[in-house]
């Protein structure tokens, strides 16, 4: 157990730790006196275990080998911690506690959600901008929409407004009646042919 890479430890049924590899003993130098340590006074500073403790767990579901990521503010950082239970004729004399710590990976999932998040409120903020520019471009061509109308009423009314003219030249005098209208005739006719013969 002493050249496992990675902490490794081993704890009776009263808490008490009776074993740990140097490993362990990087991660807490006062280890070196293990004598009356309890795991969880240790681990969590508390003065009994918790409902995420190892060996309780084991112990619980009849000494099958368990596992669970905790987080140690002891230690700031995240481990999975794999427990196995070390058995004598069907007793339970303690576990054997696997150690690997998971704080980069999960420092790496925090700050992937984050950069998650920060894609996903930009996404949401080009979507808004892009409603906008589209209610926007919806407006503007509403706005286009109503011009071209008010020009179209704007070239009938100066149409009526010249026929109203013309009419009332016509109407002056028997001699002028209908004249505009055969001088707009014969003008489209030369236009034609001049189309036609150029």
């Amino acid at each position: 157990l002493d050249v496992i890479p990675h902490p490794a430890f081993i704890i009776d049924t009263g808490h008490n730790i009776v074993y740990c590899n140097p490993a362990m003993k990087s991660y807490y130098s006062d280890l070196n006196n293990i004598a009356s340590v309890k795991c969880y006074q240790l681990f969590q500073h508390a003065d009994s275990p918790d409902g995420n403790c190892p060996l309780t767990s084991v112990s619980a579901d009849n000494g099958k080998t368990k596992g669970a990521e905790i987080y140690l503010p002891s230690l700031q950082k995240y481990l999975y911690v794999y427990s196995a239970p070390i058995l004598k004729n069907e007793t339970l004399l303690g576990t054997f506690h696997s150690v690997l710590d998971v704080s980069a990976s999960r420092i790496a999932e925090v700050e992937y959600r984050e950069l998650v998040d920060i894609y996903a409120s930009a996404v949401n903020d080009m979507k808004v901008r892009e409603q906008k520019a589209r209610i926007g471009k919806d407006a503007f061509l509403n706005m286009l929409e109503d011009l071209n109308d008010s020009y179209k009423d704007l070239e009938e009314l100066f149409i009526k407004l010249i026929r109203a003219m013309i009419s009332a030249l016509d109407a002056k005098s028997p001699w002028t009646k209908g004249h505009s209208e055969r001088v707009s005739m014969y003008a489209e006719h030369i236009g034609r042919e001049m189309l036609i013969d150029s």
